[in-house]
């Protein structure tokens, strides 16, 4: 399992100045399952769990403690038998019923987001932007004779500063709807769609002391 994970770290200065640090920590960490296989399909999904802080000596340097959890759903295949006989002696036949999944389609589907967002009248003029954070969450799915619906919604999360010594920091928060018919192979009737959705990249243009622009790269 590889990747990077990405933290920001917000903080204010002897004279109240707001300043923040970004970094980049990349990781590799090996696990043992014994079902899986070389052949074995795999969709891994991480999630942040508990995050600690410290400052160390000359308040210059800190410490960070990041739990990272790991998801993985595999998918084997195997062979069954399907006949068998004997010419020299009677066969003994046991039957075992199980389930099994078959995978008709894997669609794959990206498209940009554009909004532009207003901060609260009761908020602080936008001087600039910390961060942009985005979060995209599927809500319905349906298929419909070899094509797919799917409506959802994205969560942005702006950090901003101002002008302002009584509120130099503040944020804005909005959930911007999206919905979207992709092509899907699919002619099953009892088929059942199990989507992932993520945020590809984002950025944002300040428009105004009162607007920001975002443009997020959604992939389902």
């Amino acid at each position: 399992v590889k990747g990077s994970l990405n933290a920001c770290i917000l903080y204010l200065t002897d004279n109240q100045k707001c300043r923040n640090i970004e970094a980049e920590i990349p990781f590799t960490e090996v696990f043992d399952i014994e079902e899986l296989g070389e052949e074995t399909l795999c969709d891994i999904t991480y999630s942040v769990g508990d995050c600690s802080f410290i400052l160390k000596g000359s308040m210059a340097e800190m410490s960070a403690q990041i739990t990272l959890n790991v998801k993985t759903e595999h998918q084997d295949e195997f062979s069954i038998l399907s006949d068998c006989y004997f010419t020299d002696t009677n066969e003994i036949i046991s039957y075992e019923t199980f389930e099994n999944e078959e995978i008709v389609a894997r669609p794959i589907f990206s498209a940009v987001m554009k909004e532009i967002l207003q901060k609260d009248s009761s908020l602080p003029e936008i001087s600039g932007v910390y961060t942009v954070s985005a979060k995209p969450f599927i809500n319905a799915t349906q298929i419909q004779n070899g094509r797919l619906a799917v409506s959802g919604r994205t969560t942005v999360y702006i950090l901003y500063t101002a002008d302002n010594p009584q509120m130099p920091v503040c944020s804005i928060s909005e959930d911007i709807p999206f919905s979207y018919i992709i092509d899907c192979d699919c002619r099953e009737k009892d088929a059942q769609a199990m989507l992932s959705c993520e945020c590809e990249h984002v950025s944002y243009t300040i428009n105004s002391a009162n607007s920001i622009e975002i443009r997020c790269g959604i992939s389902i």
